[in-house]
């Protein structure tokens, strides 16, 4: 642990959504908490992660307008296999298995999630859209 206490912490979001980025600067007193930003500032961090966010929501943007879903990286996937389940209880998402084809909702393709309670169908919409599908349990035999 620090020998250091943050008794100063100074929050910027660009607006109030969940897909705002998140700054935070930390100091223990104001001086030291100026100079932090200042120094931001003068390295065009502020200009970086404005820039970042725009070119994030852009490609999202693009993905989704066409018809892109959300996939685990293999990485991510053989680690969460390692570690057990991953955060939110849900295991990871796999391969559609055969003789089942992914539905279709107003936001996409489907996903097919192995989930704790047994397999579903996950719509590929932001998990904080208020139109995002329920899922949709997949009965098996």
């Amino acid at each position: 642990m620090s020998d250091t206490r943050d008794d100063i912490v100074i929050s910027f979001k660009p607006h109030g959504g969940y897909d705002s980025p998140l700054v935070a600067i930390k100091g223990a007193n104001p001086a030291e908490v100026a100079d932090k930003l200042a120094a931001l500032g003068a390295v065009g961090l502020w200009a970086l992660i404005g820039n970042a966010d725009n070119e994030l929501k852009a490609q999202w943007a693009l993905a989704k307008g066409l018809g892109a879903t959300p996939v685990q990286h293999p990485t991510s996937a053989q680690q969460n296999h390692q570690q057990g389940s991953p955060a939110g209880g849900q295991r990871p998402q796999t391969e559609v298995p055969p003789g089942l084809t992914a539905p279709k909702c107003p936001h996409g393709i489907k996903t097919y999630v192995d989930g704790k309670y047994g397999p579903f169908w996950g719509c590929s919409a932001n998990r904080d859209d208020p139109s995002k599908c329920k899922p949709e349990k997949i009965h098996t035999k």
